[in-house]
């Protein structure tokens, strides 16, 4: 319930709880399993509570150390996950990496799919600073293909990401790969993947140069999540069109895509130089962008975006300008698809544009009607 705890009350909870914890660790009063459940778990809850890992990590790190003779399997995956996520490094990690994968060795009939996966991405986290847990890959990687239908979609990711992490180090983890491909391949098919999620697929497979039929359908299902993710994590607009350049070539870059480069464009304008507003990247783009228009490929709500990036970026870059005429078309025989916010953008672009009457009176005469009939929708800045 990680993500509900916000209130004063919760927060003081967890306080508490970090309190009678740590007494307990300073006498000793934490067996094996209670020290490795709570390590993940302080471990899940890095992010809304930090101070957890400076209170409680390096004690129940010594807990642990001196607890490992009671280590189930299961209690090495919660442990070695949690070093990780938390990036622990050494001389911290030395002693717990060799214990969790002496537990995972000799109690190796003990594991499954599902605490296997999360140990092998520790693994592929962790091989930098404790090379010697390679030496358990191979029994992580038999416990997963002993079980695949319990992998959930985190799981299969994860494998994927770890297995292109550890093909050189450890080759044994490359046996998991055509599963992983083909369990993913049914869950992107479910749309169950997000965009991160996609991304780390995209380069697990370029890595790996995963080959095939199968390896195809993913890669195809996957590739858009990948573009919307880097349109949607941009934090700067001259990144995002250096990053996109070698899509806009591509069919896979559809009108989701290029709403959403336009909404991002507008509300990153300021980190928008005007080397690239003119540049070779951004002339990829609008010719994209004329294309699609040109095809009637994009509905309204992608014009009225379109719309508001290209006055709000009347100056930066004025070769968006051109694309004014097929967004006026497309407008104006397609207004009753326009929310009231789409209608006050486009009629608030097209007066910082100064467009001409002669141009834009046929579409302002339906978007006149609209108005009309959503009065009701319209908020008082709207109006404005």
């Amino acid at each position: 319930y990680r993500s509900i705890f916000s209130t004063p009350f919760e927060q003081f909870m967890v306080n508490k709880l970090s309190k009678s914890a740590e007494a307990m660790l300073s006498n000793q009063l934490l067996d094996a399993r209670t020290a490795c459940g709570t390590f993940r778990a302080i471990a899940v809850l890095r992010k809304p509570f930090p101070r957890l890992q400076q209170q409680l990590m390096l004690p129940l790190l010594e807990t642990i150390k001196f607890t490992k003779l009671d280590m189930t399997a299961l209690d090495a995956s919660n442990v070695l996950w949690g070093c990780g996520s938390f990036g622990v490094r050494r001389p911290h990690l030395q002693d717990v990496a060799s214990i969790c994968a002496q537990v995972a060795t000799d109690r190796a009939e003990e594991l499954n799919a599902r605490s296997s996966a999360p140990m092998l991405w520790a693994v592929a986290s962790l091989i930098a600073q404790a090379p010697d847990l390679r030496h358990i890959v191979p029994v992580l990687v038999d416990a997963c293909v002993a079980d695949w239908a319990s992998l959930n979609v985190n799981n299969l990711v994860d494998a994927l990401w770890s297995a292109a992490r550890l093909a050189d180090i450890a080759p044994a983890a490359l046996a998991l790969v055509p599963g992983l491909v083909r369990g993913l391949a049914s869950r992107a098919q479910a749309d169950e993947l997000n965009g991160q999620q996609a991304k780390d697929i995209v380069w697990a497979c370029r890595i790996l140069q995963v080959s095939g039929a199968t390896a195809e359908v993913l890669l195809s299902l996957v590739a858009p999540r990948v573009l919307s993710q880097t349109i949607r994590s941009a934090s700067k607009a001259d990144v995002m069109i250096a990053d996109l350049e070698g899509a806009f070539d591509s069919p896979l870059f559809n009108e989701f895509h290029l709403a959403a480069t336009f909404s991002q464009l507008g509300k990153l304008r300021s980190s928008l130089s005007p080397a690239v507003a003119r540049g070779k990247s951004m002339s990829k783009f609008v010719r994209r962008a004329e294309e699609m228009l040109n095809a009637d490929s994009v509905d309204a709500t992608a014009c009225a975006n379109a719309f508001w990036a290209i006055a709000t970026l009347r100056v930066t870059a004025p070769q968006l300008r051109k694309l004014i005429p097929a967004l006026l078309q497309i407008v104006k025989f397609r207004t009753r698809e326009l929310s009231a916010t789409h209608v006050a953008n486009v009629l608030w672009a097209a007066a910082t544009l100064k467009l001409q009457s002669k141009d834009f009176d046929p579409t302002f005469a339906r978007l006149a009607d609209v108005i009309v009939d959503k009065a009701e929708d319209f908020s008082g800045s709207q109006i404005a």
